[in-house]
């Protein structure tokens, strides 16, 4: 199961967040049924506004 962030791009999301590429390849393949990516999400909730 794809979650929203399955489709960007691994590179592109590991500099909007900040984390390395390894870090957001597991963000685009958890499912949002495990805790796994819940966890990472609110690990990501302090962060401040990404301006694109």
């Amino acid at each position: 199961m794809n979650n929203i962030f399955s489709g960007f791009d691994a590179a592109a999301l590991a500099e909007a967040f900040g984390v390395e590429i390894e870090t957001a390849v597991k963000l685009q393949q958890e499912s949002t049924k495990q805790g796994t990516l819940l966890s990472a999400v609110q690990g990501l909730v302090g962060l401040p506004p990404i301006h694109i």
